[in-house]
């Protein structure tokens, strides 16, 4: 696996991209409306449980308080280095084990589209990474990653400002970690066939 090193450069795109996503107009409002309007008809415990580890989503994206423009790694899940991962998983799996997040939960979001589907599933949705794709593209570009790095021999290039010729891999799957879906270091430019074959191993 090809092994990036957390200078200056990879530091900046980081907090670059952690602000796009915070301030993007309707990303927090989304997550807040999700919060609200989740219901578990099933398990009205589950519920309760989903809405706490969404509120900690939304605690973990911008802590302490700090202006967006002032934001550093340590400020927010969304830029923080993968070493810090470990606290937030322990966190997170205190009120959702990993093996209850496909819990079915049902949900309308404000265009009033109505979804019943598993837990993170639709976390990930609503927090919806592949709007930010043409910002991470340019970070890759800037980082000067032009490979996949688990086999570093297909390229990993740019062809637009949406779209490149290599996936957004996230190293901590999805399934069992959404609330690190959006996390700049749980991305890795991936070509499809070390995409598929690494799965949900990490």
């Amino acid at each position: 696996m090809y092994r990036i090193f957390i200078d200056s450069v990879v530091k900046k795109c980081a907090i670059k991209f952690a602000k796009e996503v915070l301030n993007a107009k309707s990303y927090i409002t989304d997550l807040k409306h999700f919060k609200k309007n989740l219901t578990c008809s099933a398990d009205k415990a589950f519920e309760k449980k989903a809405k706490d580890y969404v509120q900690l989503v939304l605690d973990s994206y911008k802590k302490n308080n700090v202006p967006i423009k002032k934001l550093s790694l340590s400020d927010s899940i969304l830029c923080e280095k993968s070493s810090s991962f470990n606290s937030y998983i322990k966190k997170f799996e205190a009120i959702i084990s990993k093996n209850d997040l496909s819990t079915s939960i049902q949900y309308t979001n404000s265009n009033g589209t109505c979804c019943d589907n598993a837990f993170w599933k639709v976390l990930v949705q609503v927090m919806d990474y592949g709007s930010f794709k043409s910002t991470y593209y340019q970070c890759i570009e800037d980082i000067g990653i032009n490979t996949c790095v688990y086999c570093n021999m297909s390229p990993a290039d740019q062809c637009d400002e949406h779209f490149a010729n290599y996936q957004m891999e996230h190293f901590y799957p999805k399934n069992e970690y959404p609330f690190l879906s959006t996390s700049f270091f749980n991305f890795f430019p991936s070509c499809g066939m070390c995409n598929q074959r690494k799965g949900k191993k990490f």
